[in-house]
């Protein structure tokens, strides 16, 4: 896949040799109430990015190095990712619902736990909206 739209968007973040593997739209953060617009989650061979359009775009560079913890859940209202950081962030990312593939999920936990895992109910936290 080309990935031509997120090349553009991430021109000044990539690194030199880095390999865009899957994109998504995600309908929201929950973490972020402030976006006016979809972000956008991006998986490279080295790290993930979220794009973050509106009034200013905003880019935001998440290594795999620095990831604590990942969740992964199908609920009523859509199929949600979590992305745990080492410093204690946490960031619920929630699949747009045309979204039926997924592949950054897939490409995150396959990275984080050594297989692609679709269900870490047991595992991730629950929150409160």
């Amino acid at each position: 896949m080309a990935f031509r739209a997120e090349k553009v968007r991430l021109k000044n973040a990539l690194r030199p040799g880095e390999v865009i593997l899957a994109s998504d739209l995600l309908s929201r953060i929950k973490q972020r109430p402030d976006l006016d617009r979809p972000p956008v989650l991006v998986v490279t061979d080295m790290c993930i990015y979220l794009i973050f359009s509106g009034r200013q775009r905003e880019i935001s560079r998440i290594d795999f190095d620095a990831l604590g913890g990942v969740g992964r859940k199908t609920t009523g209202f859509g199929r949600e990712l979590q992305l745990i950081l080492d410093d204690g962030e946490v960031l619920t990312c929630v699949y747009h619902p045309r979204d039926r593939n997924g592949l950054t999920a897939d490409l995150i936990t396959e990275r984080f736990f050594g297989r692609v895992v679709k269900d870490t109910t047991t595992e991730f936290p629950t929150d409160e909206d």
